[in-house]
């Protein structure tokens, strides 16, 4: 099997957003002009990183992880501050499409063609 469409990385993957109808449009493209194609899908919802759930910075109980800043008037928590722990907390939602190795060449052509022009023919 032969990967021929995947989903952003960060997808929204509910079932109004934009990646969501892509994958079903290319899918069902696929499957119209290949029907003798076999095609497979994969599907990855996680967080990147194990890591415990940031605690918002409390003084007086001593949770979280406070940051000083210069333009500030008193510490924040890392939570809020750090773009990089941000990212590593957003859930990856992938979904991806495969079919079978003999009729890779042509499903990727659909998807470049589809992504190319953005509407299915």
């Amino acid at each position: 099997m032969s990967c021929v469409y995947e989903t952003h990385t960060h997808a929204n993957l509910n079932t109004n957003s934009n990646d969501q109808q892509v994958y079903r449009l290319l899918k069902r493209e696929i499957q119209t002009k290949l029907p003798d194609c076999v095609i497979d899908e994969d599907e990855a919802s996680k967080l990147a990183h194990k890591i415990p759930l940031l605690e918002q910075y409390d003084a007086d109980s001593g949770k979280g992880i406070p940051i000083i800043s210069g333009y500030l008037d008193k510490p924040t928590s890392i939570a809020d501050e750090s773009i990089l722990l941000l990212g590593l907390t957003t859930p990856i939602n992938i979904k991806r499409i495969y079919v079978d190795k003999e009729h890779s060449k042509e499903a990727k052509k659909i998807v470049k063609d589809y992504l190319a022009t953005g509407e299915a023919e």
